[in-house]
């Protein structure tokens, strides 16, 4: 479709005697992941059950897939949608492939051999009969992850999604996030901890007393800058979110930091504002 994948204009939600949400307005677009921090109780969990179709706002409008999520005997719940919400839920008496093959079959879209395709993938034996109730925290997450992604959804909704997985599992999500964008799929990261989602996230926005705030627009890159002289070391650490020296180049001293800027020249136009005398910028390629 053409358009956000994911919009909420001016959202608010009360839960009890407090506001969750006031007046939120947020975009996805088709292949972006966007993340939102906060601390816990922020009401990140809240924002993802309403694009969920778990809660439905007190006032505005959450479109997902270009359909209003609404209560009612007319009311719709959003679909083709991928949801790790808190804790992963399952039958804890069956295994994995049970519970997995369980969900497959309510809209019938893939079959035993994606599943089982899909659990390898996330480093879980499909063939492993033992029931869930006796998996791992980690096991537990990595299935979570496991049923939100194996229906090709076009939209991602992750609620800390890095919780309890090790290294394996986190390469295999950062593997992942970037892999699904290609294909247009809207991601919603939400975490307590800005360092866990950061790094994946091309824009990234602060939940606190129910405001949504920006954080950045831009993903960042690493800046290569090699200075005139090493007097312009502090006004270049002004500069750059992150700064370090790096071996020097012939004509003077280097530096990489980051920051989000789109290009060599846009980066230049700064650094003279700074009145940094700057021989050369280019981007750092990883």
């Amino acid at each position: 479709m053409n358009g956000p994948l994911v919009e909420m204009v001016g959202v608010s939600k009360t839960l009890g005697d407090r506001t969750v949400l006031q007046q939120v307005d947020f975009v996805v677009q088709p292949g972006e992941v966007v993340g939102i921090i906060g601390a816990n109780g922020s009401g990140k969990t809240t924002l993802l059950r309403l694009l969920a179709g778990l809660l439905y706002a007190d006032a505005g409008e959450v479109r997902v897939g270009g359909v209003r999520v609404a209560p009612g005997m007319w009311g719709r719940m959003p679909t083709q949608i991928g949801v790790l919400i808190e804790s992963p839920g399952f039958l804890p008496q069956f295994s994995g492939l049970q519970n997995l093959l369980f969900l497959a079959g309510i809209r019938r879209m893939i079959g035993r051999s994606a599943v089982a395709e899909h659990m390898a993938h996330w480093g879980l034996d499909p063939a492993n009969r033992q029931a869930v109730r006796k998996y791992s925290l980690g096991m537990r997450q990595r299935l979570g992850l496991t049923q939100a992604v194996m229906e090709s959804p076009r939209v991602l909704l992750l609620d800390e999604p890095t919780n309890s997985l090790d290294h394996a599992g986190v390469r295999v999500l950062g593997e992942m996030l970037p892999a699904v964008s290609v294909h247009g799929v809207a991601t919603v990261l939400v975490s307590h901890v800005m360092e866990d989602i950061n790094g994946w996230c091309d824009r990234v926005f602060r939940l606190d007393g129910g405001t949504l705030t920006v954080v950045r627009t831009a993903r960042d890159r690493a800046w290569r800058v090699v200075l005139h002289r090493w007097a312009d070391m502090e006004r270049v650490s002004d500069v750059f979110q992150a700064l370090r020296v790096v071996d020097p180049a012939a004509d003077g001293p280097a530096v990489v930091g980051t920051g989000p800027w789109t290009d060599e020249a846009e980066l230049m136009v700064v650094l003279k504002q700074r009145g940094v005398d700057v021989l050369a910028v280019e981007a750092v390629r990883s």
